[in-house]
């Protein structure tokens, strides 16, 4: 493996990106329209409106009168600028205040009412806008008017200018300035939009598991010769090419068997270890159904259940007992005696027979080499189910004497360093490792060949698992 291969990439490529956003681009639709309905009715239900009305005051400057304006002898614009802060301190002081919170007979101290004051200069004008925020518009209007009149006869006392004059008197405001629902929705649904892009990204950064052909090439240096999408049948190990020939499963498998033959051009391929990483990546499915695509072309397919851990091949096809391949290898027998041949199956079946105690051992015995020697002048193509490579050692063992070996890899499922770990003791031992299969694909998923052919199939494999889902309930009925 090379070093591109055997660097850990935390980093994900633009299209890749683009893929998980995609995919998951209906949770990211929910979760912005969730957002923004959630601030929506935040917004016009619990935050309470607030008001702001004003008031705007006249002064008119007499430098020939005034004498502090006089002393300052600043140009126009600093002196406004000056009487500017002048102005705004008087207003908001505790004496201006103090004397608008005992008129109006307010429950709350000058401090708290300073807070919702704002005193602003029109630039370029000698006009000043006192501006009140409440959650009551005409209790917002009154202590405008309130700062008004007392702001006049204090200055007066203060400053001994007596023309200041307002010239708009406060009014009552029906529309509140806040909350702006309009904007707290558009604000909410970005921070939405922009948190589960985040999440679904942060989420696709740290899942270790391999779920596209890209990611099984950069972290296993393995090219991806079938993809098969995920079927409610396959769970039941159903050999689909037979049940459901037009299936889009059926077709993965047909790519599948066209792509071997291409796998390994520098040497014939008779014998093919089919393993994965760990339990329930979908080997023996994968097995079952290739032996099945292969046979439909015309060939002699063998199909061998080396599993001795957990031998599943014999009940897929109906068997009670389970005799077989190590029956053969301990009791020196013939291996015709065993085969199974089934009226409408295009290839022949061997269990695994009775579980030894040491697998391992007599997958790698004198015997073991001899049988496969025999059935490869009989069988056009000879297929190992053999038990998961990270487990225990039996299909690394194996792999040595046939001519091939493929890797099944459940998509979103294992973690590469496992996969990594299940090629690394296949390469160990010199295994032909040709590829690897990505099964059990969600069919939704983006970016795999069959999507190609997707649309054609859909409606077809819609209607085959509504009659298959019938014909199920009424055996079960029948039962």
């Amino acid at each position: 493996m090379t070093d591109n291969y055997e660097k850990e990439t935390a980093e994900i490529d633009l299209r890749e990106l683009l893929d998980v956003l995609r995919r998951r681009l209906v949770l990211i639709v929910i979760v912005t329209l969730l957002s923004s309905g959630i601030a929506a009715l935040v917004s016009i239900y619990y935050i309470a409106p607030v008001y702001q009305t004003k008031t705007t005051l006249l002064v008119k400057q007499e430098a020939s009168e005034n004498a502090l304006i006089s002393q300052l002898q600043l140009s126009d614009v600093n002196l406004n600028m000056r009487l500017a802060q002048t102005y705004s301190e008087i207003i908001t002081s505790r004496r201006v205040l103090g004397r608008v919170v005992e008129n109006l007979e307010l429950e709350m101290a000058p401090e708290v009412l300073k807070n919702s004051i704002t005193v602003n200069q029109v630039k370029d004008t000698e006009l000043i806008d006192i501006s009140v925020k409440s959650g009551d518009p005409y209790g917002a209007m009154v202590i405008a008017n309130e700062i008004a009149e007392v702001f006049i006869e204090e200055v007066e006392k203060i400053m001994k200018i007596e023309t200041v004059n307002v010239l708009d008197e406060a009014v009552v405001s029906r529309i509140p300035i806040s909350p702006n629902k309009t904007l707290n929705t558009l604000k909410a649904g970005i921070l939405g939009l922009m948190a589960s892009i985040f999440f679904f990204l942060l989420i696709e950064t740290l899942d270790r598991t391999l779920k596209t052909a890209s990611e099984v090439k950069n972290h296993l240096g393995l090219n991806v010769v079938g993809a098969i999408p995920f079927s409610e049948d396959l769970e039941d190990r159903e050999i689909s090419s037979e049940a459901d020939p037009r299936s889009a499963v059926s077709e993965a498998y047909r790519v599948l068997r066209t792509n071997l033959r291409f796998a390994a051009i520098n040497r014939e391929v008779k014998t093919l270890l089919i393993t994965s990483s760990i339990e329930a990546e979908g080997k023996s499915t994968t097995s079952i159904n290739l032996a099945s695509s292969l046979g439909q072309t015309g060939v002699r397919v063998l199909l061998v259940d080396a599993d001795f851990r957990k031998p599943v091949i014999y009940k897929s096809i109906n068997r009670k007992t389970n005799i077989g391949l190590t029956n053969i290898l301990t009791e020196e027998g013939d291996y015709r005696d065993y085969i199974i041949r089934e009226s409408g199956k295009c290839f022949d079946t061997l269990s695994s027979g009775t579980i030894p105690p040491n697998p391992s051992e007599i997958l790698g015995s004198p015997a073991m080499k001899a049988f496969i020697e025999q059935v490869r002048t009989e069988y056009d193509y000879v297929i190992f189910d053999t038990p998961p490579v990270a487990v225990v050692t039996d299909a690394a063992v194996l792999s040595t004497l046939v001519d091939a070996s493929l890797l099944v890899v459940s998509a979103g499922k294992v973690d590469y360093h496992i996969a990594r770990r299940a090629v690394e003791l296949l390469r160990n031992v010199n295994a032909n490792l040709v590829g690897a299969i990505l099964s059990m694909i969600p069919i939704r998923q983006k970016g795999y060949y069959y999507n190609m052919y997707a649309t054609y199939y859909g409606e077809y494999d819609k209607k085959q698992r509504k009659r298959r889902f019938f014909s199920k309930y009424r055996r079960k009925r029948h039962d």
